[in-house]
Parts: C-alpha cells; sequence; structure tokens
C-alpha cells in the first residue's frame, strides 16, 4: 500500500473517530446533564478533551509529514549530464533543450526523446510507455523497417524511460510536452467527444 493511501486512511480514521466521540459526547450531554436530575459534567468535559487532544495530534503530525515530504523533495532532483561546447555539465532535466547531446549509463532516466548516436550494450526499460516487460537494445544505427512503429524504432529513447545497463550518448530531439510522452498525455488529458450514449 503506498504512503499517501495510507495517510489518506489514517486521517480517515482519525476523522471517524471525533466524528464518534462528538456523538457519544452530545448523547452524554442529554443523558448526564440534561436530562438528569443530578447533573453530570464530567464526562462530557472528558469525552470534549479526547476530542480536542486528537484533533491536534493529527494535525501536529499532518504538519509534521509535509515539511518531511517537502524536505526529501528538495533533496531528489533529477540531472542530466550535458555535452555543450565540448564541455560536460549536469544539469537539471528542465534545462535540457533540443539539439544538446546527452550522455546516459545505467540507472540514468532519459530526459526527453533522443536519437543515440553511440551505445554500448545499451538496454532501455520503455515499459512505461509500451507495456513491454522485457528492456530493449537500442543502437546507434537504425535496424527496423519502415513500417515500424515509433516506439519500436531501435536507435530513438524516450523520454521517462530508464537505461537499464550499458551507456549511451543521444541528441535532444524533443522536450517537455513536445515528446512523444508529453503527446500521450495531452491525448489523455484532452475534451472527450460527446457521444450519443
Amino acid at each position: 500500500m503506498p504512503v499517501n493511501s495510507r495517510l489518506k486512511s489514517r486521517e480517515c480514521t482519525g476523522k471517524i473517530f471525533n466524528i464518534v466521540l462528538l456523538i457519544i459526547a452530545v448523547i452524554t450531554l442529554f443523558t448526564d446533564v440534561i436530562y438528569s436530575q443530578h447533573p453530570d459534567y464530567v464526562t462530557v468535559c472528558i469525552i470534549l478533551f479526547l476530542v480536542i487532544v486528537s484533533s491536534l495530534v493529527a494535525f501536529i503530525q499532518g504538519e509534521r509529514s509535509n515539511s518531511a515530504a517537502e524536505k526529501l523533495s528538495k533533496m531528489i532532483s533529477n540531472k542530466a549530464d550535458v555535452l555543450r561546447d565540448g564541455v560536460q555539465t549536469e544539469i537539471p532535466i528542465e534545462d535540457v533543450v533540443p539539439g544538446d547531446m546527452v550522455r546516459l549509463s545505467a540507472g540514468d532516466m532519459i530526459p526527453a526523446d533522443i536519437r543515440f548516436v553511440f551505445t554500448k550494450d545499451a538496454f532501455v526499460a520503455q515499459g512505461s510507455l509500451t507495456g513491454e516487460s522485457n528492456p530493449v537494445e537500442k543502437y546507434a544505427d537504425i535496424r527496423s523497417d519502415r513500417e515500424d512503429a515509433l516506439t519500436d524504432l531501435q536507435n530513438i529513447g524516450f523520454m521517462g524511460t530508464n537505461m537499464v545497463s550499458g551507456s549511451a550518448t543521444g541528441i535532444v530531439l524533443a522536450t517537455n510536452n513536445e515528446t512523444y510522452f508529453g503527446s500521450m498525455a495531452k491525448s489523455l488529458s484532452g475534451d472527450r467527444a460527446k457521444k450519443s450514449f
């Protein structure tokens, strides 16, 4: 179970617990205070105190988890090794532009759609795009037929896929929304056509 869904289920459980306690407090208020000949305020006060403590603890834990998640996200930064003007530099993935030469090795995420110009035992996991369970070997030269689908081209790497093994160098063809992955996202988030059904 992912961490986010666990946190949401805990929050939901905490809210339900507080609602149950408030209902019990209201019932106790009627039975022990309003309709009683000897009013007993202690039980109602204890229940309301528990609701306040429970809400306070949930709030503090939520704030701590949010600040911890922010710190973790700041620590994680995706970078790419790029050759610009003959100098290899490490830049954030957002700064990669078409025409950059990107160097990749095992474990790297491909930062943009690229055409491989050098490969050495380069295997890419592109299951996120194609659903293939096994990594695909990539080559610098074209070894595909003209009728092959775009994802079957063996000299093209797609943004969001990962290098499983080997090393490669490629020229960036497209970035961000212009990539194959970006075009898929656009088509999925577009307006749905109205149907007679």
